[in-house]
C-alpha cells in the first residue's frame, strides 16, 4: 500500500471512529431512521456544493441505477442498522462488530470475484479481528432480548459495507470516486426519505444538531471521499482493513474529548490482568484518574454488568494496597502540594516519578521544588527523584 493510501486509511479510521460516538448522541433525540436520513442528505448537500464550487458536478444518469444501489447498500441500510443497534449497545461493541466487515468482504469476494482465501489471509485476519476484540474490551454484558437484536443489527450493517465496497470494484471502478461518494449519499436519501417520514420525529437539541453536523460532514462527507478512493486504489477488502482500526479510535476520541481517564478502559477491559508485566506510565499525575477513583470503584459495584464484564477485579486493588505499590505509574507534575499528597496515598513513592516538564515553559522554574517542600523522608524523596524511573526502564543503580 502506497503511503499516501496509508494516510487515507489512517484518516479514515479516525473519522469512522468518531462516527459511533455521534451517533450514540444524536440517536437519544432523533429516532434511527431520521438520524440515517439527515446523514446522508446533509453529506449529500455538502458534496455537491464542493463539487458545484469545483465545477464538476458529474452527471447522475449515467449510472443512476449503480448509484441508487450503492447508496442504499453502503449508507442507508448501514447508517440505519448502526444507529438503532445503538439504542441498546455502546458506541465501543458498535465499532468492534464493525471489525467484522474485512471478514464478510473477504468472503463476498471469494464467492463473487472468485478470489479464493488462502490460510494464511484467514489466519491474518481472524488473528487481527480477535486482538482488536482482547485488546479494547468486549462489553456487551449479558445478552438478551433487543441487545441481541442489536448485535445482530450491527453484524447485518458490516456485510452491507462488505456487499458494497465488491460491488463499486466490480460495477463502477471506471466511475471517478468523488461521482460515487456524491451520488451514493443521494441514492440512499432517496432510500431512507419515505420510512423516514412515517417515523417518529422531534426536533433536536443543540447537542444533537453539533454531533448531526459532525457525523453528516466529517463522518460521512469527506470519509466517503477517502472511502472510495482507497476501493478504487487497494482494492475493497483491503481498504475495509481500515475498520481494525477504528475501535482504538473510538477509545482515543472518548480520552480526547470527553475527558474519560484512559486508565479506567484499560481497568475495565482487562487489559493488565492480560498483561501483567505491562507497564503504563501516565503524565501529569494521571490527569483526571485519581480524583475519580470514588466514582470508577462505584461504578464497579453498583453496575459490575456493564464495566465490569471483562474483569472483575475491583479497581482499588490497582492501587497502593498492603504495603503494594499501585499498578500504574504517574509522574510527580501536578504543582500542587495536596495533589501530590493524593498520589503518594494512592500510588505509593515507587509508582511516581520526578517530573520536570522540560522543556515545556510550563513546567517548574526550579524543578523538584515541589517534592522538596514536602519534607518527605530521605528513602522516599529519593525514590521519586530517581528510583522510580530507574525501575521502570531497568536500569541498574550506580
Amino acid at each position: 500500500m502506497a503511503p499516501a493510501d496509508i494516510t487515507r486509511l489512517i484518516v479514515l479510521a479516525g473519522l469512522w471512529g468518531g462516527s459511533f460516538v455521534f451517533i450514540r448522541v444524536a440517536v437519544a433525540e432523533l429516532a434511527p431512521l431520521w438520524l440515517a436520513f439527515f446523514r446522508v442528505a446533509l453529506a449529500f448537500l455538502a458534496l455537491f456544493a464542493v463539487a458545484a464550487l469545483q465545477r464538476n458536478v458529474p452527471s447522475f444518469r449515467t449510472h443512476w441505477r449503480d448509484y441508487l444501489a450503492i447508496g442504499a447498500i453502503n449508507s442507508a441500510l448501514p447508517f440505519a442498522l448502526y444507529a438503532f443497534a445503538e439504542q441498546y449497545v455502546n458506541a465501543s461493541t458498535a465499532a468492534i462488530l464493525n471489525a467484522t466487515s474485512p471478514f464478510f468482504s473477504a468472503l463476498v469476494a471469494a464467492t463473487w470475484l472468485k478470489e479464493p482465501l488462502n490460510p494464511r489471509q484467514i489466519a491474518g485476519m481472524s488473528l487481527g479481528f480477535g486482538g482488536v476484540v482482547w485488546l479494547v474490551g468486549w462489553h456487551s454484558g449479558a445478552l438478551g432480548g433487543m441487545d441481541a437484536v442489536a448485535l445482530v443489527a450491527c453484524l447485518v450493517a458490516a456485510l452491507c459495507y462488505a456487499i458494497g465496497g465488491v460491488y463499486t470494484k466490480v460495477r463502477m471502478s471506471a466511475v471517478p470516486s468523488t461521482a460515487i461518494a456524491l451520488y451514493s449519499q443521494l441514492g440512499a436519501a432517496i432510500v431512507l426519505a419515505p420510512p423516514a417520514g412515517v417515523a417518529h420525529f422531534s426536533a433536536p437539541g443543540a447537542l444533537v444538531l453539533v454531533n448531526v453536523l459532525a457525523l453528516a460532514l466529517a463522518s460521512t462527507a469527506y470519509a466517503y471521499r477517502l472511502y472510495f478512493r482507497l476501493i478504487a486504489n487497494v482494492g475493497p477488502t483491503r481498504a475495509l482493513t481500515v475498520t481494525f482500526l477504528i475501535p482504538l479510535f473510538g477509545v482515543l476520541w472518548g480520552v480526547v474529548f470527553l475527558r474519560e481517564p484512559l486508565e479506567t478502559p484499560m481497568i475495565f477491559g482487562g487489559v493488565l490482568e492480560r498483561f501483567p508485566k505491562l507497564r503504563v506510565a501516565f503524565a501529569h499525575g494521571g490527569g483526571a484518574f485519581p480524583f475519580t477513583m470514588g466514582r470508577v470503584d462505584h461504578a464497579f459495584h453498583v453496575r459490575p454488568d456493564v464495566v465490569a464484564a471483562e474483569n472483575r477485579t475491583s479497581p482499588r486493588r490497582y492501587l497502593a494496597h498492603d504495603g503494594n505499590p499501585a499498578r500504574f505509574y504517574v509522574d510527580s507534575l501536578v504543582h500542587d502540594v495536596d495533589a501530590l499528597g493524593l498520589l503518594l496515598k494512592f500510588f505509593g513513592a515507587q509508582r511516581i516519578a520526578f517530573g520536570s516538564d522540560y522543556p515545556f515553559s510550563l513546567g517548574e522554574t526550579h524543578p523538584g521544588k515541589l517534592i522538596e517542600s514536602m519534607k518527605l523522608p530521605q528513602e522516599e524523596r529519593m525514590q521519586v527523584f530517581s528510583g522510580t524511573v530507574r525501575e521502570f526502564l531497568r536500569l541498574e543503580r550506580d
